[in-house]
């Protein structure tokens, strides 16, 4: 229970002793840490919680909390701000990672939570950097309840990692006005397997009265998973899309294993770029697309609007029971080179094999 501060950061470090009995916590009870480099940082540390800290990072490079190897560790309710003028992509509001000095390092942290923090700007708002040979190497992970605001690319990024419960997050760029660049909204990548991204919300990746044309990739999965580790995709809201860039909602090039289910996306508003509700580019084995709601209102003079790109004809795809709508002008589906103005068309593709049982119409 440190005073007021402000302090300058602070290591734990082989702290020997720690159960789940005999646990660590320090509470910062709202506690200011000023940093040009590392905040908090955790090295070979289990068993301890780290909460209520509010921590600036003002150098060049530097974490807001860094978790290099532990298990069983809890970060809540910590407030990190990295300024928007800083942009390397040495800065991470939070990483879970093997360097204290990049946020994408293989390194080996197991049933951490991360909890009810505010993550605000960096390169990387939050990173969890498995190895992605070694499937052991970050496991049983929880991210919940947390805002990730206003970070300069990626707002969460994973790699290699195994059931992980990502939920109940709150994902936006709402702020930023200097430095605007492409948008990740929840980025997956190379071993990432078991995944549960549950009821997120993903919006607002430019600020309002953006009209550049920065892209959008709002859930982006690239990892494959075999049969029965699928990454789940459920529940989670797609909206409030700006800018004349190309936005992908839900963006798959090629990654096995991928289900999405009652996932609401709206792509509304004007603009000239290109939109995808779901991009599907390469061959990917199990994908699974049902119950979902796409939505793409979006005047546009000169933009290509499709509801489903199915890009690859040898996937192996279900695709059903999903409610489409698009308003003038937008594609309901395609199928390799193939598009279909409308649903009835569409349920034509590929010998009648999608959205059999779907239905269009607004959904408000």
């Amino acid at each position: 229970n440190p005073a007021a501060g402000p302090y300058a950061g602070f290591t734990l470090q082989n702290i020997t002793g720690l159960s789940a009995i005999n646990t660590l916590k320090v509470n910062g009870n709202g506690a200011v840490i000023n940093t040009t480099s590392n905040g908090i940082n955790l090295f070979k540390v289990n068993y301890t919680t780290i909460d209520s800290f509010v921590i600036n990072v003002n150098g060049a490079s530097g974490f807001g909390i860094n978790l290099r190897e532990g298990d069983y560790n809890t970060i809540k309710r910590n407030k990190v701000t990295i300024p928007q003028d800083k942009i390397a992509s040495t800065l991470s509001a939070f990483a879970m990672s093997g360097s204290a000095s990049s946020a994408t390092t293989a390194g080996r942290f197991r049933y951490n939570t991360i909890e009810n923090n505010v993550f605000i700007g960096g390169y990387y708002l939050l990173s969890i950097y498995g190895n992605s040979t070694d499937l052991t190497s970050a496991v049983g992970n929880v991210v919940r309840n947390n805002k990730l605001l206003d970070t300069y690319i990626y707002s969460a990024y994973i790699l290699g990692a195994d059931s992980l419960i990502f939920e109940n997050n709150e994902i936006a760029r709402p702020n930023r006005t200097l430095s605007v660049s492409t948008f990740y909204g929840i980025f997956t990548t190379t071993g990432t397997r078991n995944l549960s991204c549950r009821n997120n919300k993903v919006h607002s990746p430019f600020p309002v009265g953006y009209t550049g044309t920065a892209t959008s990739y709002l859930l982006y999965s690239a990892a494959d998973a075999t049969v029965g580790n699928e990454n789940i995709f459920a529940n989670n809201a797609v909206y409030n899309i700006g800018g004349s860039g190309t936005v992908y909602a839900i963006y798959n090039p090629g990654a096995d294993g991928s289900w999405y289910f009652h996932n609401t996306v709206d792509v509304g508003g004007t603009g000239a770029g290109t939109v995808y509700g779901v991009y599907q580019s390469s061959v990917a084995t199990n994908f699974v697309f049902k119950n979902n709601t796409i939505n793409i209102n979006r005047t546009s003079a000169t933009g290509t609007r499709v509801l489903l790109y199915y890009a690859a004809t040898t996937s192996s795809i279900v695709s059903n029971y999903n409610h489409l709508n698009g308003n003038s002008g937008v594609t309901y589906g395609q199928y390799g080179t193939t598009t279909y103005a409308n649903l009835a068309a569409w349920k034509t593709a590929n010998a009648a094999a999608f959205d059999q049982n779907s239905v269009d119409g607004d959904p408000l």
